[in-house]
């Protein structure tokens, strides 16, 4: 075998071994796939990890109202697109993610900052879900 060959070798066995992190998102909405998949490459690009990022959005329901007013409601949305994506990723491709994401936007009053008459001023909030088994992955 030659020096060129044991490189090749080499090299060829380190692709072979690098990993994939499959991340699901519940919402085929391009606004969120994309800050979940930005946010998972700044995690890889700060942790120097030479992993290949795969990010899947689905069409799942939220399982709340069309608005969700108020956190409890939101969180729920959240956690729920974040399970649903998780089932949904196995469903299409065989195996379970990595990691599921959840986002989801809501409404709230709040007496934080008042309007010029003092009356509560309506804020807009997001609340994210990650879900996922342990593993060793990293």
């Amino acid at each position: 075998m030659t020096a060129n060959m044991a490189k090749t070798e080499t090299a060829d066995s380190k692709e072979e071994e690098k990993r994939s992190l499959r991340v699901a998102v519940g919402s085929k909405n391009p606004v969120k796939v994309n800050a979940v998949k930005r946010a998972m490459l700044s995690v890889l690009e700060i942790s120097q990890l030479d992993i290949d990022l795969e990010v899947q959005g689905f069409d799942v329901p939220s399982g709340v109202s069309d608005q969700p007013f108020g956190d409890e409601e939101t969180q729920l949305g959240a956690k729920a697109r974040a399970e649903a994506a998780y089932k949904k990723f196995k469903e299409k491709n065989g195996s379970y993610p990595n990691l599921a994401f959840g986002l989801e936007g809501g409404l709230e009053w709040s007496s934080t900052i008042q309007a010029a008459n003092g009356s509560d001023t309506l804020w807009c909030m997001a609340w994210m879900a990650i879900y996922g088994k342990r593993s060793t992955f990293l």
